[in-house]
């Protein structure tokens, strides 16, 4: 990192180390010919820490530099500068920063980065991530509060991210270059959305930028080196080395001819007739075509094939339990798999040559530690139209992760105050649907009894809340472990309810007018699903895999695998 802590006009070095030393140097040459000489500072010596990552700002707002270090531990350390503008005093401040812990490999970078005229702080980590800590507080007194997991849905596929921020294209967003542990620099730049967070709207420019590489753990900076007024690129890299790049002005394509104009649905230009042209010496227009209509959604009854009695090809632990969701914002479903560990497996998909292809990202997905059997259920659960996170376990407990990002890049953070008071008994698996019709989504949660209890959700100040309604909905009794499911898997427009059990049976039932036999509006239904052998401890999972417009079924089961039954309703 680099920044002018003297005064001078011109600017000073700071660099991290594997031995948790950090090394300052001061420039005293110019802002044209720079020539830096070591400084020695006693604040700067270890202090327990290794794999030092310095950022250099102004975090009190008395206009001295001040240093954000990162550590292997994850977590970081706050040097303060009691000195001032000429003459930086740096004293250790503050161990574990903020109470923050990254899981490894903090590499902190700080940054106005929402726009509001204050630092934010944002936070590579050994696994390839950034995290995003918005200043809620002031230039001042700083209030870094988590806001985003996943920042810019980036991640170096080789781990160790380095974030460094600088303006690369024409536009005034500023763009993100991340340095990974492979050695190349990764391009991202920002198209803000209105109303979007500034975690979205970033695009990967380039995987390999520059086609610039160091020998591994490539750790960027912008900075002017010589005075010209542009940023230039210093890169430190794992063998000790620091690297630098002058800017010398951008690649200007001189050889492509430009686009041809594009008739678009918005645009229309009005015909002009030169002197002596009819109409008829004038091109022909737009052709205009009417699009059909799509084709009328018709009810199906589902035809399941079983498929594959080890989907993704690998044991997840026993008692597995599947939920998939677009983790990613690629378009296609990844997979996260509780299992009686208390482990919450992620695989993201990267398709190849056609198949699906499923890589292990986490083996606790959100740092996930709320016990032995693990029980994921992806839902709307708060109204905002993307899907929330519930998490059932052993003790009866459910957890909730409020979506705080878009149905296309979810952004999950905890938030445990609605479901204070909730409980089903041993092993609850949730699920959730609109039974009262209020507006509101309820929650069901099968438990170890074989019985289902129903929560209403009913408003709690700004937020929301669930109470207990009924013990036994349905008066329903599977046996041993229920587990209820809401998904419309014959294509009619309602959700029917499906009740699997330990025992493999599934129970089915289709929506009815309350009646006197039907006081709860469902009707038992000897349909299809009650055909399946399904395998002990069956957890079904609704979801249309192929994308053919109607919902597959996926299994988890005692034993770890997953099924895979395809809906072949519509071919």
């Amino acid at each position: 990192t680099a920044g002018d802590w003297d005064g001078d006009g011109d600017p000073d070095l700071l660099l991290g180390s594997r031995s948790g030393a950090l090394y300052a140097y001061i420039n005293q040459g110019g802002t044209e010919d720079p020539d830096w000489s070591r400084l020695e500072v006693p604040a700067l010596a270890p202090n327990g820490r290794s794999f030092s990552a310095p950022s250099l700002a102004d975090l009190d707002g008395d206009g001295d530099l001040d240093i954000l270090v990162g550590r292997k531990d994850g977590t970081l350390d706050l040097l303060r500068n009691e000195g001032n503008q000429e003459s930086p005093d740096w004293q250790m401040a503050e161990v574990r920063f903020a109470k923050i812990d990254i899981g490894s490999r903090s590499t902190p970078l700080i940054h106005d980065l929402d726009g509001d005229s204050d630092l934010d702080l944002l936070v590579g980590n050994s696994q390839g991530f950034l995290i995003y800590f918005e200043n809620q507080g002031s230039p001042e007194k700083t209030n870094f509060v988590l806001e985003s997991a996943r920042f810019a849905n980036a991640q170096s596929s080789s781990g160790n991210a380095i974030p460094a921020i600088f303006q690369w294209d024409d536009d005034e967003n500023a763009d993100l270059l991340i340095g990974e542990s492979s050695g190349t620099l990764q391009l991202l730049n920002h198209q803000p959305q209105p109303n979007y967070p500034v975690s979205l709207g970033w695009q990967q420019q380039a995987q390999i930028w520059q086609n610039l590489e160091t020998v591994g753990s490539s750790a960027p900076f912008l900075v002017d080196l010589n005075g010209d007024q542009q940023q230039d690129l210093l890169v430190g890299d794992e063998d000790g080395h620091l690297l630098s790049w002058l800017f010398i002005g951008k690649q200007q394509p001189t050889d492509i001819a430009p686009p041809e104009p594009v008739m678009t649905a918005n645009t229309l230009e009005r015909l002009r007739v030169s002197e002596g042209q009819t109409f008829t010496d004038q091109p022909p227009g737009p052709i205009i075509q009417a699009v059909p209509s799509a084709p009328p959604i018709v009810p199906r009854e589902p035809s399941y094939e079983l498929v594959s009695q080890r989907f993704a090809e690998q044991n997840f632990g026993n008692r597995a339990v599947p939920a998939l969701l677009d983790l990613d914002g690629d378009g296609d479903l990844d997979l996260i798999v509780g299992n009686r560990r208390g482990e919450l497996r992620s695989f993201q998909n990267d398709p190849e040559n056609g198949l699906d292809r499923w890589n292990l990202m986490d083996e606790n997905f959100l740092e996930y530690s709320g016990g032995a059997n693990a029980a994921p259920v992806f839902a709307d659960v708060d109204g905002d139209g993307d899907k929330d996170l519930l998490i059932g376990n052993e003790s009866g407990s459910v957890l909730f992760w409020e979506n705080r990002g878009t149905p296309e890049f979810p952004e999950f953070f905890r938030d445990p105050r609605p479901m204070n008071g909730v409980t089903s008994g041993r092993n609850s698996i949730p699920a959730i649907y609109d039974v009262n019709q209020d507006g509101r989504a309820d929650l069901l949660l099968g438990n170890f009894g074989g019985n289902v209890r129903l929560y209403l959700q009913e408003a709690n100040g700004k937020g929301f809340r669930f109470q207990l309604y009924h013990r036994r909905f349905l008066d329903l009794d599977v046996g041993l472990g229920a587990v209820p499911v809401f998904a419309d898997f014959n294509n009619d427009q309602q959700n029917e309810l499906v009740v699997g059990s330990d025992g493999g049976r599934l129970i089915e039932f289709r929506p009815a007018d309350a009646t006197q036999d039907t006081p709860w509006g469902w009707k038992l239904n000897d349909g299809p699903l009650t055909k399946l052998n399904m395998p002990v401890g069956s957890v079904p999972v609704f979801v249309d895999y192929d994308s053919d417009g109607d919902l597959d079924l996926i299994v988890g089961t005692e034993a770890g695998d997953l099924q895979f039954y395809r809906n072949k309703a519509i071919e």
